[in-house]
């Protein structure tokens, strides 16, 4: 059996809804935003899947996305300080952006709020971003989308 189907969600965590057991990059648990590709490991739960545009797995890239930002925050800043801030730029950056939005319109809005908040954490978050390919050139589909077709993704910071 191929290991990767691009643009196909791998349920391979043995409970629960999400893929992959923790947030961070191990072979096991590899989530970009252009093809959520797993490799084969742990014991697929038959129980989860079907395509990224479903909710709950478009919205685990997401996470696992700001997830990589926050990591990068706490080795710079310490946690508690790292939560304050990520908090406060999640929260400032969702009120930059449109109804309905796109990752990189969310993406855009954290990145302005970060921009205004504190610029000295700017190279943590694109950085963060650019790891599960929402770097500098990444283009999302419309927000109206229903296949999430037309992704492009980019690991380049600014």
């Amino acid at each position: 059996m191929d290991s990767k189907v691009p643009g196909n969600f791998h349920a391979l965590y043995d409970r629960g809804f999400r893929a992959a057991r923790g947030a961070l990059p191990t072979p096991a648990a590899q989530m970009e935003t252009g093809n959520v590709v797993l490799p084969m490991g742990p014991p697929r739960n038959p129980n989860v899947g079907g395509p990224n545009n479903l909710e709950h797995n478009a919205g685990e890239v997401w996470c696992s996305t700001l997830w990589e930002v926050f990591v990068k925050l706490v080795a710079k800043h310490q946690h508690e300080e790292a939560e304050r801030r990520m908090l406060t730029y999640v929260i400032g950056g969702l009120k930059l952006t449109p109804p309905r939005p796109t990752f990189t319109q969310a993406r855009d809005g954290i990145i302005t709020a970060v921009s205004t908040l504190n610029p000295e954490d700017l190279s943590e978050v694109w950085a963060g971003f650019a790891k599960r390919g929402m770097g500098v050139d990444a283009k999302s589909p419309p927000s109206e989308s229903t296949s999430l077709a037309g992704v492009v993704e980019s690991f380049d910071t600014p």
